[in-house]
This record gives structure tokens, sequence and C-alpha cells, in this order.
């Protein structure tokens, strides 16, 4: 049988240990505004992302996919490329990559960009994280401009699910504008860099899969041959994979723990002496 110390010691155990991390998966899609063929599509995260066997989305034909990791910057760029894309300012090209067992506690996207050859076209990019909270069951969604330069947050919504969303079905036709719950948070929203807004989930909404989608532009002014129109970003995770934070009632729990834990330890010695 197991003593009232040994109990307690589990209790504690539970309460310290009961958090999540965030899975790493995101979509986005982008127009090719540009009269010349691009033909690759890079997105520069912060930290190390290379994955083995990534889900990945490729809108280039005969395309790949290939992480390269920076370890002086610590960035890893997620390449995307293939037969060059011809211009076409009506239809949004797809990327995506990540995998959900991959840990990490948020999308932090510092730079996206078209390129054709040597030259780079900067488009609109916007990071998003995840954070739990255990005692009201509900999740802070935050939305960070990580760029160097000011981006106008057009749109944001978030999906509920029971189960994990697959990459494709993170676009425009299934998970588009309208299709989500909204945020609260008021558009246009302008982000200088480092700049950054947040929104709440439902209570109970922790046990649920969560798909954010933004839409994100420049803000004007621009300057000749910059991207013009509007980027949309899906991020997704799932139950397990919230990092989350104790609350002050968690931590007033593990408090109360190692009180009588202490007083435990001193009845036991007095028994021994006596």
């Amino acid at each position: 049988m197991l003593s009232q110390r040994h109990v307690l010691f589990s209790v504690l155990v539970a309460s310290t240990l009961n958090t999540y991390v965030f899975g790493a998966l995101f979509n986005k899609d982008v127009k090719q505004q540009f009269a010349d063929p691009q033909d690759n599509y890079e997105v520069v995260l912060d930290g190390d992302w290379r994955i083995n066997n990534p889900n990945t989305i490729n809108a280039f034909a005969n395309g790949s996919v290939q992480a390269s990791y920076n370890a002086g910057a610590d960035t890893t760029t997620i390449s995307f490329a293939g037969d060059p894309i011809a211009q076409n300012l009506g239809n949004f090209k797809h990327f995506g990559y990540g995998l959900l067992v991959f840990p990490k506690k948020e999308v932090p996207i510092l730079r996206e960009y078209w390129t054709r050859g040597a030259i780079e076209t900067n488009t609109p990019a916007c990071s998003t994280a995840y954070s739990g909270n255990l005692a009201t069951q509900n999740v802070t969604v935050t939305l960070r401009n990580d760029s160097s330069r000011s981006i106008t947050l057009t749109n944001s919504e978030y999906t509920l699910s029971p189960t994990s969303i697959p990459l494709a079905d993170m676009n425009r036709t299934l998970m588009g504008p309208g299709s989500g719950e909204p945020t609260g948070i008021t558009h246009p929203a302008v982000l200088p860099p480092g700049a950054s807004v947040q929104f709440l989930t439902p209570k109970g909404s922790l046990t649920s899969t969560i798909v954010t989608f933004i839409q994100i532009e420049n803000t004007p002014p621009l300057s000749g041959g910059e991207y013009d129109d509007e980027v949309g970003i899906w991020t997704q995770a799932t139950p397990l994979d919230i990092e989350a934070i104790p609350a002050v009632s968690t931590w007033g729990l593990v408090a109360l723990t190692l009180v009588m834990l202490a007083a435990g330890t001193v009845v036991l010695r007095r028994r021994v002496i006596a």
C-alpha cells in the first residue's frame, strides 16, 4: 500500500508535468504577380526546422521542397522549387510544410519571398503562437510580425475540430474567409515590426484541434515592384501539441503539496525518534 507521502508526491508530479508541446504545421497561399516566371518560393523560419519526412504542399510542378539550416543565424529556409510559374493575378498558389509531432511552440515566420534566379521579391509574413491555460482549458493565440516590414492584418479566424485537419484541406476552398469563427480582433490592424495582437479561444477548447487562418498585406506606401496583394496563412495546433502554462490555482496546488510533504516528513521523523 502507498503511504500518504507517496500519494502526495504523485499529485505533485501530475500537477507540474501536465504540459503540452506545439506541433509545427503551416499552409499558406500567395499570388504570382510578376511578369517574369518565378521558379522558387522561400519561407524563412526562426530556429531549426529540419524535419524527417515532413508533410509538404508545393505549387510548382515537378517540384521539390528543401529545408536549409543556417546555424550562425539560427534560421531555416524552406525552399519550394520546380518548373517556373507564370504570372497569374487571379489564382493563389499554395505552399505547406510541417509535422504535427514536430515539437515547436510556434510558427515564427521571419520572411517570405518569390525568387527568379538571384532576384528576390518579399511577400507579407506573420508568425502564430499558441499557449494553453490548464485551469480554463482555453488557448491564447498570438499573431506577431517578426518580419522587417510593417504588415496589415485584414482578417483573422479560427476553427475548432475534434480531430486534426489534413494539410491539404487548409485552403480557401475548405477553410477560406468566413468559414471560421471571428477572433474578435479589429480589422484592419496595422502591425509594425515586432508588434502583435492576441485572441482567446472559448473555455474548454484545449481539448480541440485549433486551426488559425489570417490574411495579411504589406502596409502602404508600397514601392515599385513590391507585392501589393494579400496572402493567407493557416497554422494548426492539436490538443497534445499545445504548450500549457500552469494557472495560479495550479501553482497553489504545487505549493500546498510541498507544504504537506514537508509536514509528512516531520511527522515521520518524530515517530522514528519516539
